[in-house]
């Protein structure tokens, strides 16, 4: 359905040259979530992993990752991620949530 066709968007997007890594990284995560969503959670962590080898910095990709890491019930990996984050970004109020 509607899902199909918004991942066949997106990795049409992806393919283009002319797409930023800024753009690549948010399509990625776009990507991922909705994996991680309905719990395909090797295809999330497929598209996590390539939004960080384009951007190791981006807060989006690194949150996504502590949510995957829950939901592979790696709560211990999880909760060291966001310690290692919550030391770059103190006032990250999505972080404070999932912590």
């Amino acid at each position: 359905g509607e899902i199909v066709e918004g991942r066949r968007r997106i990795e049409a997007l992806l393919a283009k040259p002319e797409i930023s890594r800024d753009r690549k990284v948010e399509l990625l995560n776009v990507l991922g979530s909705s994996y991680l969503e309905e719990g395909n959670l090797t295809q999330a962590a497929d598209s996590f992993r390539k939004s960080q080898a384009f951007d190791s910095s981006n807060l989006n990709s690194q949150l996504n990752s502590i949510q995957l890491k829950m939901a592979q019930k790696q709560f211990v990996e999880a909760f060291k991620l966001g310690q290692q984050i919550l030391l770059r970004y103190p006032k990250e109020p999505e972080l404070k949530v999932l912590m």
